[in-house]
């Protein structure tokens, strides 16, 4: 007994457009046997017409007053035959339009759910394998969906990867990241953004860690979005490998513009934002614990015998401009040539004193630091340690929900964070 095969629910995208156009091709043969029917069943008529016709005209020939001739026969046949030729495009035209039209529906359906998963996956942070078997369970109801989730999400089958001496650097571009958040009302015609460039370790057990080239547009609230990251053990090195596509493309789009929404926008470097380890290796000026190590002054720092600090102890120091670091006047301050002279920009006004690094994780935590711990004759008592810290407690019932980070005891203050710093220095 013939058994009518059975498909398989979960397919891809190539084997479900094959059993459409199988679908489309089975149902068109079905079309073309109907009207071939009717053709038939018009033919047939159009044998009775003619018998009876031909009858008619042997009568007609019997009986001489007969009016009728050859000519008006032709014309009936060739009226009947072009009848059955339009009624046969109509029946195709209408099988053709009702396929067409139903699976443009589907397809549509499709495409709308992958961009919804897709859109989901990426703002929930969803991982690979779980998003794997979601669609494990979608794929039979809807089989137009990918069954791999590097499928759905459009991930790149080989990315370019630039080796360097100690790592590997993926440069995912500035124009990309610009195309992708800059709105169609932008009214600007400079797109100005800030760069950062830092260290990031990724585990407490291994040296493995990120260094990112990340920018946000200044011309509006955006996100940040990445333009390079760096692999490795170590710092990228050498620095001018790391540094060099991140220049190269910076310097096409500041000449030709970027084109974005069928407009031309220039682009400029607003500024640098990195901690003072970061702003000093992308100089390659002296470290942030170097006597001539500011990057904003002439002043020569003090070594400080009793805690081992270099201090910078003045406040009226010769400042330091664009033009002295372009020449290196001071020999000192440099280590070398930094690959961000290519870019055009002032390496001293450029380079923004980092907040957060300085003031809420650098001067608030020292200070904490050492009047809590710090030598016997600069920390507080620890009566008056504990008097602060039960007031600081009581505190937390009135912070208001805006604060993510309630206060804490002042012997805490080596967990608290950026935010909690902020919330001492400013609020409380």
């Amino acid at each position: 007994m013939y058994n009518k095969k059975q498909y398989k629910t979960i397919v891809g995208k190539r084997q479900f457009s094959r059993r459409v156009a199988k679908e489309r091709q089975e149902l068109f043969q079905m079309c073309s046997m109907d009207s071939s029917n009717v053709e038939v069943t018009a033919d047939n008529n159009f044998d009775l017409d003619t018998n009876f016709l031909n009858a008619d005209k042997s009568s007609e020939l019997l009986d001489p007053n007969s009016s009728s001739n050859l000519s008006d026969e032709h014309d009936l046949n060739i009226e009947l035959f072009n009848e059955q030729i339009e009624f046969n495009t109509v029946i195709n035209e209408y099988c053709e339009t009702n396929v067409s039209k139903s699976v443009d529906v589907e397809d549509n359906k499709q495409l709308d759910l992958q961009s919804q998963l897709r859109k989901w996956a990426v703002c929930s942070k969803v991982s690979h394998s779980s998003l794997n078997g979601l669609l494990k369970i979608l794929v039979p109801l809807y089989p137009g969906l990918p069954l791999d989730s590097r499928t759905l999400l459009k991930t790149p089958v080989s990315t370019s990867v630039k080796q360097l001496e100690n790592g590997e650097y993926c440069h995912i571009g500035i124009a990309k990241g610009l195309k992708s958040l800059l709105p169609f009302s932008c009214k600007d015609e400079v797109i100005k953004i800030s760069v950062n460039v830092d260290g990031i370790p990724l585990y407490t057990s291994s040296k493995l860690q990120f260094w990112p080239i990340t920018a946000i547009i200044r011309n509006f609230n955006s996100p940040p979005f990445a333009i390079g990251i760096f692999c490795g053990n170590s710092k990228p090195s050498p620095l001018s490998d790391f540094l060099e596509d991140f220049i190269q493309e910076f310097a096409f789009l500041k000449e030709n513009g970027i084109l974005i929404h069928d407009h031309t926008y220039s682009i400029e470097i607003e500024n640098f934002i990195c901690d003072a380890p970061a702003k000093a290796y992308l100089k390659c000026i002296k470290s942030h614990n170097g006597y001539l190590s500011c990057d904003k002054c002439w002043e020569t720092g003090e070594y400080h015998h009793r805690n081992g600090k270099v201090i910078l102890k003045g406040i009226n120091a010769l400042r330091r401009t664009d033009e002295q670091f372009l020449r290196e006047m001071d020999e000192d301050h440099h280590l070398g040539k930094t690959p961000l002279l290519d870019l055009s920009i002032g390496l001293v006004s450029c380079f923004t004193i980092d907040y957060m690094h300085a003031v809420c994780l650098g001067v608030m935590k020292r200070l904490f630091t050492t009047w809590i711990s710090g030598n016997l004759s600069d920390r507080l008592k620890n009566a008056d340690v504990q008097i602060l810290s039960k007031r600081l407690i009581s505190l937390r019932s009135f912070i208001p929900c805006e604060f993510n980070r309630k206060s804490r005891a002042l012997d805490e203050i080596a967990y608290c964070g950026k935010l909690q710093n902020i919330e001492l220095f400013l609020y409380i």
